[in-house]
């Protein structure tokens, strides 16, 4: 394991803390989590997603705070798709970004599933979403459930909220 991982474990209740979180509860998914993707997200993508703007490790007060300003969108919430009004008034930057995972279309809507592969989202960030959570929670219904997920902008890794599929 190289530097990124001696650097996570560093902060072991931290590790704890987020993993509750992120990814979703691990037994939902069969054979949860794949080694290859367990390996991805600990050891190359997690430690980046948790650092401080000055490169020391984030507390996970200061992850939570960033994460709950940041939707990842990959389907009808995208500007210009049929549920865009959902966050069409709030004030907030939008950002190309990619997701490790797919998104396949089940019905007429798209599901994400955690994976290591790259696909094509959105990074919408906004300090109002704070107070849009539950109305968004319910809009997904229970088709979904919102996890912190990792996203590629800028090629810099961070975390941020993303509405995936609910398999049980």
């Amino acid at each position: 394991m190289g530097g990124h991982g001696a650097t996570w474990r560093i902060c072991r209740d931290d590790e704890q803390q987020v993993i509750q979180k992120f990814p979703p509860h691990w037994q939902e998914f069969p054979d949860w989590p794949p080694t290859e993707l367990s390996s991805f997200l600990i050891d190359a993508i997690l430690p980046d997603c948790l650092k401080a703007e000055n490169g020391s490790l984030a507390s996970l007060l200061e992850v939570k705070e960033q994460v709950a300003t940041r939707l990842i969108v990959y389907g009808t919430l995208a500007p210009g798709m049929e549920n865009s009004d959902q966050l069409a008034d709030l004030q907030g930057r939008w950002f190309e970004a990619r997701v490790p995972g797919r998104i396949d279309r089940n019905n007429r809507y798209p599901f994400f599933y955690p994976g290591t592969e790259l696909c094509h989202a959105l990074l919408f960030e906004s300090e109002a979403l704070n107070s849009r959570w539950s109305d968004l929670d319910r809009f997904e219904g229970s088709e979904y459930r919102r996890i912190w997920w990792p996203v590629l902008v800028n090629e810099k890794w961070t975390l941020a909220n993303l509405y995936a599929a609910r398999l049980s």
